[in-house]
């Protein structure tokens, strides 16, 4: 989750994605991805039992310096539409 324009804390307003990439460290972060851009939950234990079921969502592990570069890629592949 990443929050814009609010004041919830002032010493944070320097925290953009590229000061955060650069001191959250190479920890590994779980990122779940949608191909459509749509985030239904869904019960994984339920789910077993359904042989058709296609999960709507993947989840991955990414350091967040990763995540921060799959962010501006898609947003700079949306901006050239």
């Amino acid at each position: 989750m990443i929050l814009t324009d609010t004041d919830l804390v002032g010493s944070a307003r320097h925290w953009d994605l590229d000061y955060l990439s650069q001191h959250m460290g190479d920890g590994m972060f779980t990122v779940y991805k949608s191909d459509n851009h749509k985030f239904k939950y869904y019960s994984d234990k339920k789910a077993m039992s359904l042989n058709e079921f296609q999960p709507p969502t993947r989840q991955v592990e990414i350091t967040f310096r990763d995540f921060v570069q799959l962010i501006k890629s898609k947003d700079k592949n949306s901006s050239e539409r």
